[in-house]
C-alpha cells in the first residue's frame, strides 16, 4: 500500500471511558464507562479516511509504550488484523504500531504477529474484546499484516 496511513486516537491505553469522536461534529464524546474492571489495554482510534463494512471508520488499535491523548493524529504502520463481529455485522480491529516507535519494533516481522512469540498479546486483546460489552461480541482469527493492508484498501474512501 502507498502513502501514509494516518489514525486518530479516540481512546488511551488503560482508560475505561469509552470516547467516540463525532464525524460530524468533530467533538470528542463520552459514549459510555466500561461497566468492569476491564480496561483498554492498547490505544484505541480509527483509520482516517476510511469506512468499514459496520458503517464507521475502520478500528484501529495502536500499540505503544506510553498511553497517546485522544485526538492525536498518528502515523501508524499496520501489523496484524483482528476478526469481530459486533451485533452482527463485521467490525475487525487493525492492529498497529507507531511508525518510528523503536518501544515496538519487535512487531513490525509482519508474520511473527500471528505466531507463539506474541501469544500474550494476541490473548490480551481476544480476552479483552470478549468481555468489554459482557460477551456481546464474536471474537475470531488473527490475521497478518498483509490481511490488515488489504482491509484497509477495501475500506479507504479518498
Amino acid at each position: 500500500m502507498d502513502g501514509k496511513i494516518i489514525a486518530t486516537v479516540e481512546i488511551s491505553k488503560g482508560s475505561r471511558n469509552k470516547y467516540e469522536i463525532n464525524h460530524k461534529t468533530k467533538e470528542l464524546v463520552l459514549d459510555r464507562v466500561l461497566n468492569n474492571s476491564v480496561k483498554y489495554p492498547e490505544n484505541y482510534g480509527f483509520i482516517n479516511n476510511t469506512l468499514a463494512k459496520d458503517g464507521d471508520p475502520l478500528d484501529v488499535l495502536i500499540l505503544s509504550h506510553e498511553p497517546l491523548i485522544p485526538t492525536a493524529q498518528v502515523m501508524i504502520e499496520p501489523i496484524g488484523l483482528l476478526e469481530m463481529i459486533d451485533n452482527g455485522k463485521e467490525d475487525h480491529k487493525i492492529i498497529a504500531v507507531i511508525k518510528g516507535d523503536s518501544y515496538t519494533e519487535i512487531f513490525l516481522d509482519s508474520e511473527s504477529f500471528c505466531h507463539s512469540s506474541l501469544i500474550s498479546l494476541r490473548v490480551t486483546l481476544t480476552d479483552f474484546f470478549k468481555t468489554y460489552k459482557n460477551n456481546k461480541v464474536k471474537v475470531g482469527k488473527m490475521l497478518n499484516k498483509t490481511a490488515a493492508l488489504q482491509l484497509i484498501k477495501e475500506s479507504k474512501i479518498i
